[in-house]
C-alpha cells in the first residue's frame, strides 16, 4: 500500500457538491457500533454542547445517560440539522469529529484522509493538519474516557 505524503485540504463550502455533513451512507456491513448510538452519530464535547445550548437550540440534542454524552440529533436522512444553505450554522462550536473532517483513524490503516473530500489535492504542498489533527485526538478521546 502506498502512502500519500503529501496532501493539502482547503473547504470548498456551500460550493461543495458532496457534503460531509450527511446524508450518511454507513460503514461496512460487519462493523458494529458498541453503544446505542451508531457510526453517524454525532459525539459532542462539553464546548460544542455549551455552544448549541447557550444558542437555545437544545431540540437538536439527546443525552445518552449511559455513557453521560450528549450527541446531536441527526435528521431522518441522517444528514446534520446544522448544515444549513450549503454551510454550518454552528460552525463556531462545531463537534470535534466535524473539526478534524476531512482526518480520521482506521482501525487498520491509522491516520486517514477521506479523498471524496472535493478540497482534498493529493500531490500538493504538503499542509500539517495541525487544527483537524487535534479535534480528531479529542473526538476519540471523548469515547475513550468511557471505557471502564
Amino acid at each position: 500500500m502506498k502512502t500519500i505524503e503529501k496532501v493539502k485540504f482547503k473547504c470548498t463550502g456551500c460550493k461543495c457538491k458532496k457534503s460531509c455533513c450527511g446524508p450518511f451512507k454507513g460503514v461496512a456491513q460487519n462493523m458494529k457500533s458498541l453503544s446505542k448510538h451508531g457510526f453517524s452519530d454525532i459525539a459532542l464535547s462539553k464546548k460544542s454542547y455549551d455552544y448549541i445550548h447557550q444558542r437555545g437550540l437544545r431540540e437538536h440534542l439527546v443525552r445518552d445517560h449511559h455513557l453521560k454524552m450528549w450527541f446531536i440529533k441527526l435528521n431522518e436522512d441522517k444528514s446534520c440539522p446544522f448544515f444549513k444553505q450549503g454551510q454550518c450554522s454552528i460552525y463556531e462550536g462545531k463537534p470535534p469529529i466535524c473539526s478534524a473532517y476531512p482526518l480520521y483513524l482506521d482501525p487498520f490503516g491509522g491516520l486517514a484522509v477521506d479523498t471524496n473530500c472535493e478540497g482534498i489535492t493529493i500531490g500538493g504542498q504538503k499542509s500539517g493538519f495541525r487544527m483537524e489533527k487535534k479535534a480528531l485526538k479529542e473526538a476519540y478521546e471523548l469515547y475513550l474516557e468511557k471505557i471502564k
